[in-house]
């Protein structure tokens, strides 16, 4: 997959979960873009304090089905020895359920709130 294809379906997962709004509400940050070794997309966030006590969330866009599979894990570095934990796995998504999942696993709120004033 070119860089830019990689950078443009990242740039969209990204608007998908509300874009820079998602980045300061939630303190989620892009990490990485990569590809797997079956050559899928591979979009990773850096999570802040949680419930769930992951630390990182990837989603990996299957491009022939058009879904998504988003996995919540969780990275410690003891003493030099890296321990990489799952939390939680999620196939199949779609991409109006990639916000209601996260809010959902992590306990965070993902959009500002509407008020109503009068």
């Amino acid at each position: 997959m070119d860089k830019d294809v990689r950078l443009s379906i990242a740039s969209e997962i990204y608007a998908q979960l509300g874009g820079r709004a998602f980045t300061v509400i939630t303190g989620c940050r892009p990490y990485s873009i990569g590809e797997n070794k079956d050559g899928e997309l591979e979009f990773t966030l850096k999570i802040g304090r949680n419930k769930s006590a992951a630390n990182r969330m990837r989603i990996t866009y299957k491009e022939g089905e058009d879904l998504y599979e988003v996995l919540f894990y969780r990275i410690l570095n003891r003493n030099g020895i890296i321990d990489c934990k799952e939390i939680e796995l999620f196939s199949g998504v779609y991409c109006d359920q990639l916000v209601s999942i996260f809010c959902t696993v992590t306990g965070l709120v993902a959009k500002f709130p509407k008020f109503v004033t009068q």
